[in-house]
């Protein structure tokens, strides 16, 4: 498997655990699945994000968060980079602003990844 297909996946499943527990609302569960997922869509594709982007059909908070990491998706992408350089000092008042502690989000980083280990292909 590749493993930026893997990474790609995993966030996708972290942004959607960060959701469910913070708004315990499916369309934004969704929508964090999705703008997980196409977070690294440049990188996969070869091409610059904003080209990328641009080239697909997506609504404009998944995009703003893609691009500039805007909205409140754009915050759950920036948690889960955080996370995963371990950069928990410069995620420290977004993870205050929805009530979320390290703790917490290294467990939904776990969930995530067993979420993806437990895929078929």
């Amino acid at each position: 498997m590749d493993p930026l297909f893997e990474e790609a996946s995993i966030r996708g499943f972290f942004m959607e655990r960060i959701a469910r527990r913070v708004f315990q609302d499916k369309e934004m569960a969704d929508k964090a699945f999705i703008t997980g997922v196409l977070s690294l869509v440049d990188v996969l594709l070869g091409v610059p994000r904003e080209e990328a982007v641009e080239l697909m059909r997506i609504e404009e908070d998944i995009k703003r968060a893609l691009l500039n990491r805007e909205g409140t998706l754009g915050d759950m992408l920036s948690i889960v980079e955080g996370v995963q350089r371990w950069k928990f000092r410069q995620i420290k008042k977004i993870l205050k602003s929805y009530r979320l502690t390290p703790q917490e989000v290294l467990e939904l980083q776990a969930q995530a990844m067993r979420d993806y280990a437990s895929l078929e292909f």
